[in-house]
């Protein structure tokens, strides 16, 4: 249980508590970034000392590409715009949340207590979005050019929505598994409405497509026919419920995207442009401090944000090899011999790539390293598998595992 709470603290200090503005004047700017690496501290501390587990040094492979490609975009940070090494070093150092990494690796959560915290999450954050929607809509941290709640909208979308999905995810693996179903089923449609309600197209869409997943994924022949009926039936009584909504937002989509004045429109088209030349499409443009230059400013002030095109802006920023690095566990994490829990979040991931910014926020790079996590645990399964270590599949099995 004091795994599920440590991980739970990291979620809710990783999205500054949902952004609201109570919070915002401890865990707001850089507070967050402070105190989600003092937690790391105290975390790794408490469980393990100063311990270090044997064998996690192989499974850092995503974490040492990705500071590869960092590092090698302070090139042309320095050349293309004249940012020297300290001011790089200041404006990068939100790398540092990928530290949660080799953090998940030496204190070793078990499934049961990653998706226990992320259901504690997700009952918090509907909580949360009820409360500002209906109580306090002052207590929500409003952006430049945005609104509490638009036209259409039921809730307000608070910050941390990317972690519902895997919570869904987990409650869709226990339902498929598990004996007491009703339990779980009612679980998974209780996190699928929590993603309903605040209404991000990505989300939902990526929610919709692991449901299928898990109906169509089930192996378990006695079973299958079970599980997919339920959750057919469920995804069609939603989609007659909530037909009015989804065609809002496809429209909505459709409209944007034939917009040229559109922000993400805009952002791919200067993203691809290659302004500096095509050196700049391998190892990027580099991440710019306002102290030095004010191309991001100038950026902001046309409406493009990397955050806005996932992927492709991190790929203008640091280069191919974090892109590259990202895809290649993502194609590996949708392998047949995977669980079902790694499967689907590498297909979530997929699903965001071009609206989601893995990489520079410790928001999301939580979310990914999660996933890195779930994929090597699960890679070992399938390697003594191989092997036919049953000895060893069976440790794994209780450890990492669901029983299948």
């Amino acid at each position: 249980m004091n795994v599920s709470v440590d991980i739970l603290a990291l979620i809710l200090i990783s999205i500054s508590l949902f952004d609201l503005k109570p919070f915002q004047p401890v865990f707001g700017g850089n507070g967050t970034y402070t105190f989600y690496m003092l937690a790391l501290a105290v975390i790794y501390i408490r469980n393990l000392g100063f311990q270090i587990r044997f064998g996690i040094f192989p499974k850092l492979k995503p974490f040492w590409w990705i500071l590869a490609g960092v590092l090698i975009s302070f090139i042309p940070a320095y050349l293309y715009y004249g940012q020297h090494l300290y001011h790089s070093v200041v404006v990068y150092r939100q790398i540092a949340g990928y530290l949660v990494y080799p953090v998940l690796l030496s204190i070793q959560p078990t499934k049961v207590e990653l998706k226990r915290a992320l259901y504690m999450f997700s009952a918090i954050y509907l909580f949360a979005v009820i409360w500002t929607t209906l109580f306090h809509p002052d207590w929500a941290l409003v952006y430049e050019d945005d609104e509490f709640m638009g036209e259409g909208d039921l809730v307000h979308r608070l910050a941390g929505d990317q972690f519902l999905v895997p919570a869904l995810i987990f409650a869709l693996d226990d339902f498929r598994y598990k004996k007491a179903k009703v339990r779980y089923a009612f679980l998974s449609m209780v996190v699928f409405m929590d993603i309903f309600l605040i209404q991000s197209r990505t989300i939902l869409l990526a929610s919709i497509v692991v449901v299928v997943m898990a109906a169509i994924l089930d192996k378990k022949s006695r079973r299958r026919l079970a599980a997919e009926v339920i959750m057919l039936f469920f995804l069609i009584v939603f989609f007659i419920l909530a037909y009015r909504f989804i065609l809002g937002l496809y429209n909505e989509t459709i409209e944007q995207l034939a917009n040229p004045d559109y922000n993400r429109v805009k952002a791919f088209n200067y993203f691809m442009s290659g302004e500096n030349g095509w050196p700049s499409f391998l190892w990027g443009n580099g991440f710019i401090s306002g102290n030095v230059h004010p191309i991001m400013e100038i950026l902001r002030m046309e409406g493009i944000y990397h955050s806005d095109l996932g992927l492709i802006g991190m790929w203008h920023q640091f280069g191919i090899i974090p892109v590259i690095t990202i895809l290649v566990y993502v194609f590996r994490g949708l392998s047949k011999y995977h669980s079902f829990v790694v499967r689907a979040n590498a297909m979530n991931i997929l699903m965001g790539a071009l609206t989601i910014s893995y990489f520079f926020n410790v928001r999301y790079t939580l979310w990914l390293c999660l996933f890195f996590y779930l994929f090597y645990t699960d890679a070992d399964y399938v390697e003594a598998k191989k092997k036919q270590h049953e000895k060893e599949m069976k440790q794994l099995v209780q450890r990492y595992r669901s029983i299948q």
